[in-house]
This record gives structure tokens, sequence and C-alpha cells, in this order.
């Protein structure tokens, strides 16, 4: 039978722990929240762009993420006004992403460069389905910029045919997949499975659906 010290140490170390979760949930929430607003402008479409592909400030990499505002009202404002989908595309340390070798690659699908140095695919009525960046800072492909990652950015919220969109996505990240021999990663740089390929899908067409009333 445990006596008064060690249930009192248990106890401490109890609260000890809680405080180490709380505060490490508290740290993520922070780090998420400085990845935004450095790169506001790296993708734009007239007077309308993508918010959010932010860079580390600590690191190389760009790690594009869902919108996380500092308050509840605009964490609701911000949640309306974009929904992100992101995949990205990973060839470890082998720096083989350029302007030129996807150029080349992704011809199939008939990309159109940017000036701002990123690649948007764009259906047959000139409507953007999606995005491709450099996934490492500065985020473009300019000045014969060259780089291991890419990320493939889907705004919900300005596509047409938000699951026509996701479906030619998946189709680019696969064939990237395969033709460089690379890890097709989901958000949070995680092996995206086709489980998580089928819930993306499912979500979509849940949001096509809820659209359509509004849009009509």
């Amino acid at each position: 039978m445990l006596n008064l010290a060690e249930i009192i140490t248990i106890l401490i170390g109890a609260i000890l722990s809680l405080a180490l979760v709380d505060g490490l949930r508290r740290a993520n929430k922070i780090r998420k929240r400085n990845k935004e607003s450095q790169i506001k402008n790296i993708l734009s479409e007239d007077e309308t762009f993508i918010e959010e592909k932010v860079l580390e400030n600590s690191s190389e990499w760009v790690y594009p993420s869902s919108e996380e505002s500092l308050n509840s009202s605009q964490d609701s404002e911000t949640s309306d006004q974009h929904k992100l989908i992101i995949v990205n595309i990973n060839a470890e340390e082998e720096k083989i992403f350029s302007y030129s070798f996807l150029s080349e690659n992704l011809s199939l699908f008939n990309p159109y460069y940017e000036e701002k140095g990123f690649f948007i695919f764009r259906d047959s009525e000139d409507s953007v389905l999606f995005s491709l960046l450099n996934g490492r800072k500065p985020g473009t492909f300019l000045n014969k910029n060259t780089s291991p990652d890419i990320s493939l950015v889907l705004d919900l919220t300005n596509s047409v045919n938000p699951v026509g969109a996701l479906d030619l996505l998946f189709s680019v990240a696969h064939h990237l997949s395969e033709t460089a021999q690379c890890n097709v990663l989901d958000e949070n740089r995680n092996l995206l499975t086709r489980q998580m390929e089928q819930h993306l899908r499912y979500q979509t067409q849940e949001y096509q659906r809820q659209r359509i009333p509004k849009v009509s």
C-alpha cells in the first residue's frame, strides 16, 4: 500500500506530465501561426490569390499549412475564405525539381508557368485548378532555382470543379512520384496513403455538394 509521500510524488508527476503535454500543444500552435504571413504573394490570379504558402522561419522548408489565425473570429473568417488541400512531393536531398525538369515531365498536363515563378494547372475553360510551387525558399523556380521538394496546392473555395481538380492533382503527384522516384506526402509531410487520398476526395465531394446550393 502506498504511503502519503509516494501518493504525493505520483500526483506531482501526473500534474507535470499534463503541463508538459499542454505546453507542447501550445508550442505547436504558435509554430503554425509563425509559419504564416511570410509568403502571401507567391500565388496570385488577377485580384485574388491563395493566401498562405508559408516559410518556416528557422529552416529552408516551405511548410504549407491550413489557415490558422490569432483569434476565433479570424479563424472563422479565414475558414470561410480559403479551404486548402496540400500535397507535398519529396525527392529527399536530390535537387531535381526545376523549371526545365517540371516543364518537360509535366508537358502531358499542359501546366502554365507564371511570371512569379510557379506553375498553374487550368481546365479547358482556362479556370484555375491548382498550383505547383517550389517547396523550399524562396518558393519559386525563378533564377534557375532547384529544389528537392514541391507543393501542390488546391484552393477549394476558388475552384469551379473541386473534385475534378483534386483528381488531376493526384494524377500529377503520382506521375512525378513514378518519374522521379519521389515520395508523395500529405500537408504534415507524412506519406500520403490511398486511404488518405480517398478521405480527401470524400471531403472534397462533401464540400462541393454543400457548395452547389450556395452557388445556385
